[in-house]
């Protein structure tokens, strides 16, 4: 989704207001990274570099961006991408029209099935989207020879800081990509994404680098255990990042994404996670006609407590 997010800013807005905030380009940080106040997500351990930080604002809207990469015997180990675009609520039908055609009708990423998609979960309801992408990635093929030859240029910083430290990239990532838009919890629209070499994660070696042979691609991943095994449990921790995510922003129930069946510990987070900070319509529903029948003196006020525990509980 990182492109995405460029797309969207270079293509309907002016962006010579670009600056640097709150983290410098080269910065080493550690634990913690923030991109807003509602949006901070927690680092592996060891120490983490920013390569690209912008900040900008034109007129109602406004948006920021973080990329950063943690380096293991120089190369690449772990990045993340983080941004929001904020709308303010303003000219809410063009900012509905702008991101239905960048987020479903890209021609060749977006919030739509794609074969070299392993996974996709999606809720679109009016102008919301919950949206997770699960794949693998060629690295060398997304930064030196995209797809989309008209927007090569917006990887040149990230090209140039690799070519400059002598970086060496994967021939393979994993790769998660979530994007949140909901009006009825925030007016900004946020993405993450979430990669990892396998090599530093004790995955299985691969033969086959390209996106259409590597063992990763959902039509070659059954022929593979151990690569399916090391997807599968890539998978849970991008499910967890995803209910990080969700609940971070605030979603209400009904706009989250069933992550649960992914794995037990994303069930046991999502339970946990809803008994703290959500009561459902169906459980509302119960305590109102439990309330009716107390006040009509059906039930005792020992009787409703019991009751009301067990729906909330």
């Amino acid at each position: 989704m990182r492109k995405i997010f460029l797309v969207f800013i270079f293509s309907l807005f002016f962006t010579e207001n670009l600056l640097s905030k709150e983290y410098r380009v080269g910065e080493e940080i550690q634990n913690q990274v923030m991109l807003d106040k509602t949006l901070k997500i927690e680092l592996s351990p060891g120490t983490w570099t920013i390569i690209e930080e912008d900040f900008w604002d034109y007129a109602p809207f406004s948006g920021k961006y973080i990329f950063l990469a943690k380096i293991k015997n120089n190369e690449i180990a772990e990045v993340y991408s983080l941004s929001y675009l904020d709308t303010f609520g303003k000219y809410i039908s063009d900012v509905n029209s702008w991101l239905h055609k960048v987020i479903y009708k890209n021609k060749y990423d977006g919030c739509y099935k794609r074969p070299e998609y392993y996974i996709l979960e999606l809720f679109n309801k009016g102008s919301t989207t919950n949206c997770l992408v699960i794949r693998h990635i060629d690295p060398n093929k997304e930064l030196y020879n995209p797809d989309d030859k008209e927007l090569a240029y917006l990887d040149a910083p990230l090209i140039r800081w690799i070519e400059n430290n002598s970086i060496k990239v994967p021939d393979v990532m994993l790769k998660s990509e979530h994007l949140i838009f909901a009006r009825t919890s925030s007016p900004k629209l946020y993405t993450v994404d979430y990669g990892i070499n396998p090599k530093f994660f004790k995955g299985p070696i691969n033969k086959f680098t390209t996106e259409d042979d590597s063992e990763y691609h959902p039509n070659n991943i059954k022929k593979y255990k151990k690569h399916e095994k090391f997807m599968n449990d890539f998978i849970k921790k991008a499910s967890a990042i995803h209910i990080e995510l969700e609940n971070k922003i605030k979603l209400k129930q009904y706009q989250k994404l069933e992550l649960a069946k992914y794995s037990p510990e994303t069930q046991s987070i999502i339970k946990k996670k809803t008994k703290k900070n959500e009561i459902s319509n169906e459980d509302i529903k119960r305590l109102k006609e439990l309330k009716k029948l107390l006040d009509n003196g059906i039930l005792t006020q020992e009787e409703f407590n019991t009751q009301k525990k067990k729906i909330l509980n």
